[in-house]
């Protein structure tokens, strides 16, 4: 029975010496002692696939009518000058031209119309913003007219709605 009990406090006083060490941050004797490690197990995930933007698709300014986020308009008129009917965008400076887009409003409301962002880029890719909205309500039909401040170098030109509708004007100027 003695035996047992030196054995028993030997085996505790072992222990003891083995682990109170390394609970109290002593890392000679700690390390003696193997602790695991936590690791980190990966768990496969699904890569999303990149989603691509559609191309738009580009709409001819000599179509009988376009549609516009429910709205539907005629390209009337594009015209490249020094001024238009003269009137020039409040952003012109010198070296610009005045491209005037005019169209006429088929259906829809003409205030909703206006509120989608639009600009124009050349064929170097340069984008062009608004610098002034012309509107005759007065008759019927309606006709809007954007004018865009855009180099005098430039020639042609698409107009891009937020809504992803863009027209290639190409076909309606000289």
């Amino acid at each position: 029975m003695k035996r047992k009990n030196v054995f028993f406090k030997t085996g505790i006083l072992l222990l003891s010496l083995l682990l109170l060490p390394g609970l109290a941050g002593c890392g000679a004797i700690s390390s003696l002692v193997a602790t695991p490690t936590p690791t980190a197990t990966s768990t496969p995930t699904m890569t999303p696939t990149p989603t691509i933007a559609p191309t738009p698709t580009l709409i001819s300014s000599s179509a009988e009518s376009i549609f516009i986020s429910g709205h539907k308009i005629r390209v009337s008129q594009v015209t490249l000058s020094n001024t238009y009917r003269g009137f020039v965008p409040g952003n012109f400076s010198e070296g610009d031209k005045v491209l005037a887009i005019e169209v006429t409003l088929l259906s829809g409301d003409v205030d909703s119309l206006l509120e989608i962002e639009a600009w124009v880029t050349d064929e170097h890719g340069q984008r062009e913003e608004i610098g002034t909205i012309l509107t005759s309500t007065s008759g019927q039909p309606i006709t809007i007219t954007w004018l865009f401040a855009v180099p005098e170098t430039s020639r042609a030109f698409q107009f891009h709605f937020a809504s992803g509708e863009v027209i290639d004007l190409s076909a309606s100027l000289p």
